[in-house]
């Protein structure tokens, strides 16, 4: 599996490389299934000393009890990384995702448009899709990130998903690269998505699967925090992704197995590699219906 894929995205983020949040030290609230509303649950596993259970009604996979907003708005001040190597390797690290995703959007909008991408970081994304005529904007609610986007004369709102102001039927396409696992209310993140895109318009979403990772290496008796509490809220099993884009009202709905990140260890980096192309490989063979468990999945969906 791509076992590597969440450690790749947490060994590169600064404070977090030298000591993990642990529980009790974050601000706590309870929590009930995001998207079905039920408080019925089985315990998927303990990382940290944090509870990721499992909706017995919908299969979703979530934190609960989880940190508050608030607590969740002063951490992210720190959660990228801040110094230029770590933000240069944070970048080649991504760029096979975004290549992947650059080829995707010039296909299906020849022209350009405008985009608008969630959780923009360092504005990497933004510089591609600008560099091939796109008219570019990015939400971010870590400030230094966001003040640097600025600096290079992006338009980057310091905000959340939740807090940022969009304007109603606007965005050609908005994209999320590894961001949906860290909203409070994924379904009011999505439905709000919808609103800002115009009609025909693309929702393109990366997001982790590391429950079938997590039971699987539980069972060799290997514990792990492949979770990465307190940040990652929520794990999407490809049916509850497809559910929660459905309710929002999203149209032709397709998960993928696309390309995988390139992190800067040799090992990691293989690991990334060949699991990905496996799962890739199947994907294509099994003519889009065999989603390899564990990797990471890129989900796609139309506004009507």
């Amino acid at each position: 599996m791509e076992v590597s894929e969440q450690t790749n995205l947490r060994s590169i983020r600064g404070q977090l490389g030298d000591r993990p949040v642990l529980a009790g030290e974050a601000e706590m609230e309870a929590a009930a299934c995001a998207l079905c509303g039920a408080d019925d649950h089985v315990l998927a596993d303990v990382q940290r000393g944090f509870r990721m259970v499992e909706c017995r009604q919908c299969g979703l996979v979530y934190l609960n009890p989880r940190p508050t907003p608030d607590w969740l708005a002063r951490s992210y001040q720190q959660y990228l990384p801040n110094d230029p190597e770590a933000i240069a390797n944070w970048k080649r690290m991504m760029a096979p995702l975004y290549r992947t995703a650059r080829r995707r959007l010039i296909q299906s909008h020849p022209s350009g448009g405008r985009l608008l991408d969630v959780g923009c970081a360092y504005g990497h994304f933004l510089e591609v899709m600008r560099s091939v005529g796109w008219q570019v904007e990015g939400i971010e609610i870590c400030e230094q990130a966001a003040a640097a986007c600025q600096r290079k004369e992006l338009a980057v709102q310091t905000a959340t998903l939740a807090t940022a102001h969009l304007p109603l039927v606007h965005y050609d396409v908005v994209t999320m690269f590894y961001v949906l696992e860290h909203v409070t209310d994924p379904m009011g993140g999505l439905r709000k998505i919808y609103a800002s895109l115009k009609h025909g318009g693309l929702c393109l979403v990366r997001v982790p699967h590391t429950t079938p990772i997590v039971k699987f290496l539980a069972r060799l008796g290997r514990r792990t925090a492949l979770y990465d509490p307190p940040y990652h809220l929520f794990d999407y099993p490809p049916s509850v992704l497809t559910r929660m884009l459905r309710e929002t009202g999203f149209e032709n709905i397709r998960i993928e197995i696309d390309a995988a990140t390139r992190p800067a260890p040799i090992g990691r980096r293989m690991v990334s590699i060949a699991t990905s192309w496996v799962g890739r490989m199947l994907y294509r063979i099994s003519g889009g219906r065999l989603l390899l468990p564990g990797v990471s999945k890129t989900a796609l969906a139309e506004r009507s």
